[in-house]
């Protein structure tokens, strides 16, 4: 298969359905953008959101995400959020529940590589989505106390996003922290 970035000037084409995978750790507007670019070109928006161990409560950052998608006027009759443990898992999911096998893989730009072995493996065409925002940028301003206003701006007012958004931070942080302490003691015990 010929591997099909489809930035700006995605085709009018519509797929019946469009696949993403993600983390989604600390859900935003760049995270929103990639579901209405979803649903611009497919039928329905079918957002696989990881359920690895290291991440945030499944069931919290999807809360966030359609939140988000409602704040947006989104169909969300045409958005479903579910589980998937690999991109490869959720590509597969939704091309076995489509009768034509026919969808549409849509990750950000910062995936390209993934992207590209996903629309080989699948034979799938690809979008890309420039995001506007980035999980490390919303960190920055969860993890810095003088720019709260800025959270506040980013969720555009809405205090129930961004109280959401810091207690998903405050678990990843906690991630992180007990991760890091498992490594400290695998060390001490391999001395």
């Amino acid at each position: 298969m010929t591997y099909n970035t489809l930035m700006d000037k995605a085709p009018t084409y519509r797929y019946e359905r469009a696949v993403t995978f993600g983390r989604f750790n600390i859900p935003h507007q760049g995270h929103l953008e990639l579901i209405q670019m979803m649903l611009a070109h497919g039928d329905e928006a079918h957002v696989y959101v990881s359920t690895g161990r290291s991440n945030n409560d499944w069931a919290l950052r999807v809360l966030l995400l359609s939140h988000l998608c409602r704040k947006a006027h989104l169909d969300l009759n045409r958005v479903y959020f579910m589980e998937a443990s690999s991109p490869y898992e959720a590509v597969s999911k939704t091309l076995e529940s489509s009768p034509w096998q026919e969808a549409v893989i849509v990750l950000g730009s910062d995936q390209e590589v993934m992207a590209r072995k996903l629309g080989d493996v699948y034979d799938c065409p690809v979008i890309l989505n420039r995001r506007t925002n980035s999980s490390t940028q919303m960190r920055f301003f969860l993890d810095a106390e003088d720019f709260r206003e800025d959270l506040l701006h980013l969720y555009d007012g809405d205090e129930f996003l961004t109280a959401l958004a810091m207690i998903l931070r405050r678990e990843e942080l906690s991630h992180e922290k007990s991760a890091e302490t498992a490594r400290q003691t695998a060390g001490t015990t391999q001395e």
